[in-house]
């Protein structure tokens, strides 16, 4: 099938090319043969970007993060139609990407993505999701860096919280490990939090909170990092999961 499509490409029916390979993978989605529609529309999407066709790819990598729902794309694929990729608003195919296979290889070039658009704040998110700590500590220290001294806690404070988001314990414990130079209140907090959902002692979580009141309001958004975190060890009910909270 694809063979013929060259074809049409090389006597210039792009647009036929692309409607052709659309509707071939609308059918495979109708079908429910996700596996097929996933391939297809990676090879079409990049086919078409070689030949200046972004219209019709664009709308087959929707496809592509729709098959995701149920098979988990090829990441060679994935990593290659993304470097045919031109417009700065690019990274946003691999964000509904991954939210959708939750690939820690594909987290990884969406954090590669938004650190060369500048965007270290979102890139510390998916390097976290991908479970990158080397990444962590590094987009890390560069925050920290660009930031006032003062809120060096702040920092590590919300990427261990992100981390415990993603019920990842170890990489939490790992990055306090990296800075247990720092003595704040809020970094004691976030050392205590880690130790009680290590221990599995979370009835400790609502002292932790009462205690340390005025360092958690330091930053708005902490509270609703730590809803997130008792959602995931405690089974509590948050409208909003990690991705929504960091756009």
């Amino acid at each position: 099938f694809l063979e013929k499509q060259k074809k049409l490409l090389e006597e210039g029916k792009s647009y036929e090319c692309g409607i052709n390979i659309i509707n071939r993978t609308k059918r495979y989605l109708a079908q429910n043969k996700h596996q097929e529609a996933s391939e297809l529309s990676l090879n079409g999407s990049s086919l078409l970007l070689k030949h200046d066709n972004s219209e019709a790819a664009k709308q087959l990598l929707d496809m592509t993060i729709k098959a995701a729902e149920h098979v988990t794309p090829d990441f060679e694929q994935v990593e290659y139609v993304y470097n045919l990729l031109r417009s700065p608003e690019d990274s946003n195919f691999l964000k509904q990407l991954a939210k959708n296979c939750k690939d820690s290889r594909i987290f990884g070039l969406v954090a590669r993505a938004l650190d060369d658009e500048g965007n270290l704040g979102q890139a510390l998110v998916y390097w976290v999701a991908g479970s990158n700590l080397r990444e962590i500590v590094r987009t890390l220290q560069i925050l920290i860096d660009r930031g006032y001294p003062s809120e060096t806690d702040l920092f590590v404070s919300r990427c261990v919280f992100l981390l415990l988001g993603f019920k990842n314990l170890d990489l939490a414990k790992r990055v306090l490990d990296q800075f247990r130079y720092l003595d704040t209140p809020l970094m004691n907090f976030s050392k205590f939090l880690v130790e009680a959902l290590a221990s599995e002692q979370c009835n400790l979580i609502e002292y932790l909170k009462e205690n340390y009141q005025p360092s958690l309001k330091r930053d708005p958004h902490l509270e609703k990092y730590i809803a997130k975190v008792e959602k995931v060890y405690l089974g509590k009910e948050t409208s909003q999961s990690i991705f929504r909270l960091l756009g």
